[in-house]
């Protein structure tokens, strides 16, 4: 296979990939001085153990008001207040800030939010996903997320790809 028939491959395969993810993909905001709501991050839930969590970087939640407990998430276009009680994240322990070389953050959804059924509609099972398999070669990673402007990976991706 030539390199431009490679390529074309390969950019499909990362549209169809992207398109796959989309429907999982849910816009997490925050209230501007005239409390309007702007984009922030993006997450997921992931259902682990019977248990939905809500998947984020950790650089989200130290990008929020030292006062905030919560943030707002759009669900089939409601708006909708996450709490961020029982939040496990990766941080520095010096600084107690996002660790920059493992930026996640689990926020578990009680079952008593009114919302519940809704996170676990959208909630990926981890017998979908690479969590707890073993591979004997790993040909790509990826991990995407908002602002794209700002995620290196894609950045080196569109310079290689172009």
């Amino acid at each position: 296979m030539d390199n431009e028939n490679y390529r074309e491959k390969y950019c499909d395969k990362l549209k169809e990939a992207g398109e796959l993810i989309e429907q999982y993909v849910v816009p997490i905001f925050y209230l501007n001085k005239f409390e309007r709501p702007e984009m922030l991050a993006t997450g997921f839930f992931l259902e682990h153990n019977r248990k939905v969590y809500f998947i984020t970087a950790s650089h989200v939640i130290d990008n929020l008001d030292p006062t905030e407990r919560s943030f707002v998430i759009s669900i089939n276009t409601k708006m909708l207040s996450l709490s961020l009680a029982g939040a496990k994240r990766t941080v520095d322990q010096e600084s107690e800030r996002a660790d920059s070389q493992f930026d996640l953050a689990a926020i578990p959804i009680s079952y008593k939010v009114d919302y519940y059924e809704e996170c676990q509609k959208l909630a990926i099972p981890t017998s979908r996903t690479t969590l707890n398999k073993n591979f004997s070669k790993v040909d790509m990673q990826l991990l995407q997320g908002f602002p794209s402007s700002k995620n290196k990976t894609a950045k080196r991706l569109n310079n290689k790809t172009k």
